[in-house]
């Protein structure tokens, strides 16, 4: 696989870890969470993202964002060799 790939998720949560790298639009937030999971909204085409740290939920989602896409790239990224994803938001801003 090269160059990033757009994820398509159904309505059955889908578990993430073992990732090298997360994005949640231009923030690297991958020392804020060990895993996330994602479900595809059954009334529309956003997905909703639960990420969790050490066992326990952590808001990473700004209130009112939308998850419009979910990015996937396996390889290389600068120094970077593993899975890497990145959130996109929807007309949204991250100040983590």
């Amino acid at each position: 696989m090269s160059g990033w790939q757009i994820v398509n998720f159904d309505k059955n949560p889908k578990i993430i870890t073992g990732f090298k790298e997360v994005f949640i639009g231009e923030e690297d937030v991958t020392l804020k969470l060990d895993r996330f999971d994602i479900t595809k909204l059954s009334i529309s085409n956003y997905y909703k993202i639960v990420c969790f740290k050490d066992g326990k939920k952590v808001e990473l989602i700004p209130d009112g964002a939308k998850v419009k896409n979910v990015m996937f790239f396996k390889g290389h990224i600068g120094f970077s060799e593993g899975e890497t994803y990145k959130i996109d938001l929807e007309n949204h801003t991250t100040n983590f």
